[in-house]
This record gives C-alpha cells, sequence and structure tokens, in this order.
C-alpha cells in the first residue's frame, strides 16, 4: 500500500489505515516505539 506522508504542525505525519491499525493491534493513546533499521522505519507496538 502506498501513502503520502503529510505536514502536523513541525513534524512529519503518516496515517496509519484502519485495517492496519486493527492487524497490529494498535490504537489510539496507545504507546509505540520507533526505530530505524537499513533506511526502514520500524514501529513496534509497546504492550
Amino acid at each position: 500500500m502506498q501513502n503520502k506522508i503529510k505536514k502536523w504542525r513541525k513534524s512529519l505525519a503518516l496515517r496509519i489505515p484502519k485495517s492496519f491499525a486493527s492487524k497490529s493491534k494498535l490504537k489510539q493513546d496507545g504507546l509505540v516505539d520507533f526505530s530505524i533499521d537499513k533506511e526502514r522505519i520500524v514501529i513496534a507496538l509497546i504492550d
């Protein structure tokens, strides 16, 4: 799936489709960990 990165105030934002959020158990106000691995952004859910 392709998506566009948008500006949100002084940061960049990427909207996560509901289907992706549901499958990965992401929820509003949930905590995630961001990291970079070989030029890829990795987002991991913190339980």
